[in-house]
């Protein structure tokens, strides 16, 4: 199986998404600044860093992951995987473009959030859908 990157990578060209990969200043700030948000007791993003939220809201969904485009469908989104499987961080222009790209690609653990970490959206690999910030509201109301 092709690293994450590069299935991120080959999707966003097959559609002509434009794609921003962030700097590793600009990676590190906003996993920081996510860390800080919604599991501030801890000094270290983990492996399942949505094991550590004490505010969330869970919704199980085998296409959890496309409710980006719902949550999203035109802001700017930053894509964020789990650190053990791929530290590159993506901007794709919207949720639309965030689900496009990922339809392409391999089942994997996907973060989602802004520059701002206003919210977070995760996917994770036993199909639930978390959230945390302003998207822990608009969560709730899809169950």
């Amino acid at each position: 199986m092709p690293d994450i990157a590069v299935q991120i990578l080959n999707s966003a060209k097959k559609h002509g998404i434009a794609l921003i990969e962030l700097s590793p200043f600009e990676r590190d700030q906003i996993r920081n600044l996510l860390l800080l948000k919604y599991a501030p007791h801890l000094s270290q993003w983990p492996t399942w860093i949505w094991e550590h939220f004490p505010d969330r809201e869970t919704l199980i969904s085998t296409d959890g992951w496309k409710l980006i485009a719902e949550y999203c469908p035109s802001a700017e989104v930053v894509l964020l995987f789990s650190v053990t499987d791929e530290v590159r961080v993506f901007c794709v222009p919207s949720g639309q473009d965030a689900v496009a790209i990922l339809n392409d690609c391999y089942s994997f653990e996907v973060y989602y959030s802004d520059r701002d970490a206003s919210y977070l959206l995760v996917h994770n690999h036993h199909d639930c859908v978390i959230a945390c910030g302003l998207a822990k509201d608009w969560l709730q109301t899809r169950k």
